[in-house]
């Protein structure tokens, strides 16, 4: 149910875990963050958010987002009036641990898990596409089990 991949959403920290671990540790209280910094040009503030982080349960932010807090203390206070105000906000938020953005993952996961689900193979479970297949066709096989498919799925 949890299709997470680190690759295809760019979340720092789920590298070798597989999707039964990763349910594990969300049980045990790992969370998705994300971290803020800020970078200031003398009238322009720009606003912006670090990669996602899966943090386990027993598994400490500071470290993470330090070099988020460190840009924001370097180059976020230079704007002018929302430069210092932003960068206090990031410390706070950084320093508190970052935003958990966990329930907007699992329910972006949970869309797209809804949105793949499509006809499978009755035999192997595979899942196939109707449209590619020729619907003048006298039967469809399965590409993974090669044994016949239901036609008129969709």
């Amino acid at each position: 149910m949890l299709a997470l991949e680190a690759g295809t959403m760019d979340i720092i920290g789920l590298e070798g875990l597989s999707e039964d671990q990763i349910q594990f540790e969300l049980s045990r209280g790992a969370r998705f963050v994300v971290f803020q910094y800020f970078i200031s040009i003398i009238i322009l503030t720009f606003k912006r958010s670090s990669d996602i982080y899966f943090i386990k349960a027993d598994e400490g932010t500071l470290g993470k987002g330090i070099t988020h807090t460190v840009i924001s203390l370097l180059l976020g206070w230079w704007g002018i009036p929302w430069g210092p105000i932003y960068t206090i906000q990031s410390l706070i938020t950084n320093l508190r641990g970052g935003r958990d953005v966990t329930q907007a993952i699992l329910q972006a996961v949970q869309k797209e898990t809804e949105s793949c689900k499509g006809p499978v193979c009755p035999h192997c479970g595979a899942s196939y596409n109707p449209a590619d297949y020729r619907q003048d066709a006298p039967g469809w096989l399965c590409s993974q089990c090669r044994k016949p498919l239901p036609k008129g799925v969709t």
